[in-house]
């Protein structure tokens, strides 16, 4: 422990010495504390992160920390000097002198000062700084008051503070000048706590109305009854983001098909605050698709039919469903009383009184004759409907709505397409797009499957053109073999020299007559081309059929008597003047020559070689198909 040893002389007795020790352990020790802690106090103040300095009555700093001494600067001998020169020094002058009053008001009258955020602006940098900062009057250990000053460089609150303000500023700027986009911010209950002008715009609600409503407000009733609000602000929540799309409903009940994103709200420490919801309207895109595909299935079908008319009802329920669309009617150009005229082949919305009333009409007469006369599409509104002097039928059933389209290929128009509303006010021009298109894609089915019809004849007619040329080469051979059969049979008789100069002369006769014959067979071909098309060329004239008969029995003679057949001409009583009783002759070997000698004319009128031609055809067949020994009768 610490002691003090010492040792004094008596004075009365200076041969006397007095010894003493004294315990000074606990002012040793006090003095140590306050040692301690005026070091403990030293050191807070040197790190102490505020800015403390300390001036007396006199105005002259005594005390500085370290984070004081960067405020001041590179000033020399800080301790000691005048407060108020100071501070002249660093700041303006004004700045200065309000900042000295400030601090002489405390120190006369003890009232304490707070500053919570104080811009400085030092002459001696070019940054703006911000402090916080607070004086109070204090005791002084030799009596009297100074002032003590406490402050804080709060520059990047301040800058950080400002950066978020600018950061929301801006984005409120954008969320307002966002029109097409509607954005509005929601709690954790689904309540509407902001509400841009494109949310106002889109679903109709101003933002006095929207701000503290439930977001199902606008969500299809469907879409509320399985819950849909809350299970997409728990996707944003689990899953950061929820996208879709789907109809919306705006505040007067009509719909629009829009894409929407929601997204969680944190606050700066990462706390779920509520949600921010973007949505676009889609609803244009959603039909030009709708339409699209509309048109990618009619063209579809069209193209599978043959019968493209029997699709009108299946396309008219199509457009009816997206456009409103109450009437259609299809007209096709078709011939009337030797003029043409449109024909209504198809409708919808009218009763088949009223068709039957308008099934003919002319080009010119109503809108779809005016469509079918001008050959282009005609689309009226409203308005235009009460005044158009062609639409009086349409405006007195109720027709507001109008577009016809007149049905042409490649120049030729086959009719007219019309589709009519009651209850629009007009198309919009995508939708008219959409009605001309249909129409085009209906004529050129309409013109496919003539073409089709067209092939399909031309088919048959080819088919019919070869079994006419089958026929004709049958026919050919006949008629060529029919007299080379004469020819070459009296030349064999002739050949053997056993025929006497009658029957020589007789076959020699033959033989000429046949060779002509088959020589007019042969420059008659076209004519028997003709003849199987139905285009026979005729020389008419009064024939005697008697010598026509007798030289077609002569050419089959010898193939009749090959077979032992019998060739027997009857000529019946006609009526006639010259013809009193019935004649009958046989014609058998030799006795076909005794028909010269028949003096009754048989009259007809027509072309003697085509008759003989039929006669010895007929002929020929009857010896082909009659058995040996039979009998061929002419009558």
């Amino acid at each position: 422990m610490p002691i003090v040893v010492g040792a004094a002389l008596l004075e009365d007795n200076p041969e006397q010495l007095i010894s003493f020790v004294l315990d000074i352990s606990e002012r040793k020790q006090a003095q140590q504390q306050l040692q301690h802690t005026l070091q403990t106090l030293q050191t807070l103040f040197d790190a102490a992160p505020l800015g403390v300095y300390l001036f007396d009555a006199d105005f002259r700093i005594r005390q500085v920390n370290p984070t004081a001494l960067s405020v001041f600067g590179d000033i020399p001998d800080l301790i000691g000097r005048d407060f108020d020169e100071v501070i002249h020094v660093l700041w303006p002058p004004e700045y200065a002198d309000e900042i000295v009053a400030r601090f002489r008001h405390t120190l006369e009258t003890g009232e304490p000062y707070f500053v919570p955020e104080r811009i400085e602006e030092r002459r001696d940098r070019r940054v703006i700084e911000y402090y916080e900062w607070q004086i109070n009057r204090i005791p002084l250990p030799e009596g009297g008051y100074g002032v003590v000053c406490y402050f804080r460089d709060i520059s990047t609150q301040v800058y950080a503070r400002q950066a978020i303000a600018e950061s929301e500023s801006r984005f409120r700027l954008m969320v307002e000048s966002a029109k097409d986009y509607a954005i509005f911010t929601l709690d954790l209950n689904g309540i509407i706590t902001s509400w841009n002008s494109g949310a106002e715009r889109l679903l109709g609600y101003p933002e006095t109305e929207a701000l503290g409503c439930n977001t199902r407000m606008i969500f299809t009733p469907e879409d509320n009854e399985q819950g849909l609000p809350e299970w997409e602000m728990q996707i944003a929540l689990t899953q950061e983001r929820a996208e879709n799309e789907r109809w919306h409903m705006r505040k007067d009940g009509s719909r629009f098909w829009a894409s929407g994103l929601m997204m969680p709200l944190q606050n700066q420490a990462g706390n779920i605050q509520g949600f921010v919801k973007i949505l676009q309207d889609k609803t244009v895109q959603r039909q030009a698709s709708e339409q699209l595909h509309l048109l990618y299935e009619t063209t579809r079908d069209l193209l599978a039919t043959e019968q493209p008319m029997q699709l009108m009802s299946n396309l008219f329920n199509k457009l009816c469903a997206q456009l409103e669309l109450h009437y259609y009617y299809n007209y096709m150009v078709e011939e009337k009383d030797n003029r043409l005229m449109l024909h209504l082949k198809n409708y919808e919305g009218i009763s088949n009184q009223a068709a039957e009333s308008l099934a003919w009409i002319e080009f010119g007469q109503y809108l779809c004759g005016l469509v079918a006369q001008e050959r282009r599409q005609i689309v009226l509104d409203q308005t235009q409907i009460s005044t158009h002097p062609n639409a009086q039928l349409a405006y007195s059933i109720g027709i507001t709505a109008y577009a016809g389209q007149p049905l042409i290929v490649r120049g030729r128009l086959l009719g007219t397409l019309s589709f009519a509303s009651c209850t629009r006010s007009g198309f919009t021009p995508e939708e008219i797009d959409l009605l001309q298109s249909t129409c085009e894609q209906m004529a050129i089915a309409l013109e496919r499957a003539n073409l089709l019809t067209s092939i399909q004849q031309q088919a048959e007619q080819l088919q019919q053109a070869n079994r006419i040329k089958d026929e004709f080469l049958a026919v050919l051979s006949h008629e060529l073999r029919s007299p080379l059969n004469p020819i070459l049979g009296w030349s064999k008789l002739l050949k053997t020299g056993k025929l006497d100069a009658a029957k020589t002369a007789q076959a020699l006769t033959v033989i000429e007559r046949n060779a002509k014959l088959q020589s007019e067979l042969i420059e008659d071909l076209l004519d028997v081309s003709r003849i199987l098309q139905g285009k026979l060329s005729l020389n008419v004239s009064p024939v005697d059929l008697v010598p026509t008969i007798q030289a077609a029995m002569e050419t089959v003679q010898l193939a009749a008597q090959a077979k032992s057949i019998n060739l027997r001409l009857t000529i019946l009583d006609s009526g006639l003047d010259n013809v009193g009783v019935n004649r009958e002759f046989t014609a058998c070997n030799e006795q076909v020559g005794n028909l010269s000698n028949i003096k009754t004319p048989i009259q007809v009128w027509g072309d003697p070689n085509r008759l003989q031609q039929v006669i010895w055809n007929l002929l020929s067949n009857a010896v082909k198909f009659t058995d040996v020994g039979g009998r061929v009768d002419i009558q």
